[in-house]
Parts: structure tokens; sequence; C-alpha cells
């Protein structure tokens, strides 16, 4: 008999898995456990970058680990997959950056905005329109998109961390790697790619 423990679904655990085979208790932990770690920094993240664009950070902060939970909850009971959902990195860099700070508008008007925004991806996603509009898009134009949103909160963690700042001449420029911070972030960096290297995860 296996040492990792195993049960029988019970009647919600069916639900979930849509299996009758038993559950590993052990995976299902350490699987919780590894992608609220994977998680965990957007719940930091998160509250900073939209308390520049002059956001309480304790209420964002509750809004984040309320949102994530609810989210991921609501997941697993209806959608009945193993994913979780958090605010996302790009998105929040967007709405601080250009539309509150870049463009001038009220975060307030702004968070009006991304309301509406979402009734709308609400109802694109009841109607058969949805699968037409993801259809219509070229493959060349979403992964321009997807790399774009990455280089994009690439450079806003450059900025934080210190690495980039701007400059009059050429826009950006970079800074001085003696400042706390910016140590922090080299340390961290290089020790994410020896892990990588070793194919720690």
């Amino acid at each position: 008999m296996s040492e990792e423990q195993t049960t029988k679904p019970s009647s919600w655990l069916r639900h979930l898995s849509e299996t009758d085979s038993p559950i590993n208790i052990n995976k299902e932990l350490v699987a919780a456990g590894t992608t609220f770690l994977a998680m965990a920094y957007i719940t930091i993240v998160n509250p900073a970058i939209l308390s520049d664009a002059g956001m309480d950070f304790g209420a964002v902060f509750v809004a984040t680990c309320l949102a994530a939970a609810l989210g991921s909850i609501l997941m697993g009971l209806v959608g009945r997959l193993p994913v979780g959902l958090a605010p996302g990195m790009g998105q929040n860099a967007f709405f601080s950056y250009v539309i509150v700070i870049g463009m001038g508008h009220p975060w307030q008007t702004a968070l009006g905005a991304v309301f509406i925004s979402g009734v709308i991806f609400v109802v694109i996603s009841i109607v058969p329109i949805r699968e037409w509009l993801i259809n219509s898009i070229p493959m060349n134009l979403k992964r321009g998109i997807s790399a774009g949103i990455g280089f994009f909160i690439g450079f806003i963690a450059l900025q934080s961390a210190g690495i980039v700042e701007g400059n009059d001449a050429t826009m950006v420029t970079l800074a001085s790697v003696a400042r706390p911070e910016t140590l922090f972030f080299l340390i961290g960096f290089t020790l994410i790619i020896i892990l990588s290297a070793r194919q720690v995860f």
C-alpha cells in the first residue's frame, strides 16, 4: 500500500474532480501551496502599483486578497479547473502609470472605466461573439500583445528596482546600482537564473 495519503472522493470532491479514483491529499496540498506561493507576490505588488495612482495601499491589499480568493474558489467550484485567479499585473501598471499618472485622470474615473469594461467582457463571454472576436485576431497580433505586456511589466520592474531612471536626453538611462533596492533586485534575479539553470522550477 502506498505511503501517500489517499481517500475516496466525497460528493463535493467528486464534483470538483469529475472522477471516482482515489484523491492524493498530499499532492493536492502541495499543489495548493505551490500555487499560493507563485501568486503571493501579487498581494504586495498590486497595491504598490495602484497606490502610486493615489489609492489606499491597505484597501487595495484587502481587495486583492478577496478578489484572488473568490476568483480561485469560483474557478474550482464552477469551472472545475485547477487554476488560480488574481488581478493581472499588466493591466494595473497601465491603469496607474498611463491612465492616471500619464493622462491625468482621477483614479475614481479610471475605476469606473474598468467597471464598464468588465461588464462588456461579461456580455461578450455570454453571447456567441466571443469566439468570433478571438478567432478574428491574427496570431501575430496576439503574440505581439503578449510580448508587449511582458516588456511593459519588465520596464516597470526595472524602474521600481532602480536599474533605470528617466533622462531628458535619452528618455531612459541606467541608474546607480549602489542603492539597497537595486542590490536586492540583482541578488534575487541572479538567484532566479541559478535555480532555473538547475531546473529547480
